[in-house]
């Protein structure tokens, strides 16, 4: 007796694994939609974390500089305080601003390592 399976010609074998294959890579790409899908939510929650993040420093930092003010006021007053408050944090962001003007420059140049 024969298994039914045996007596199958060339031509539907192929068929078969034609078939096979279109079910797997239909199969594959199910599985990697749904990854990209978690890794863009993630993606999503990481950035506005992040932006919230950014935010609540920049009050921080602000509510600092507020504070500074305050304490130089009684020797400086409140223009000598408020301005030199302002030029040191304008120097440290100059500061800054020139480093990472390096670094980019650096990053983004062709010249290789």
């Amino acid at each position: 007796m024969r298994d039914s399976r045996s007596d199958a010609s060339i031509g539907e074998l192929i068929q078969r694994l034609v078939s096979d294959g279109r079910t797997w890579v239909q199969a594959e790409l199910a599985v990697w939609k749904a990854v990209a899908a978690s890794r863009k939510n993630d993606a999503i929650l990481g950035i506005a974390f992040g932006v919230g993040a950014l935010v609540l420093t920049f009050a921080a930092i602000g509510a600092l500089l507020v504070g500074l003010i305050l304490v130089l006021r009684e020797p400086l007053g409140n223009g000598g305080a408020t301005a030199v408050v302002v030029l040191v944090a304008l120097a440290i962001a100059g500061i800054l601003g020139k480093m990472a003007a390096t670094r980019l420059g650096r990053a983004f140049s062709g010249d290789g390592l």
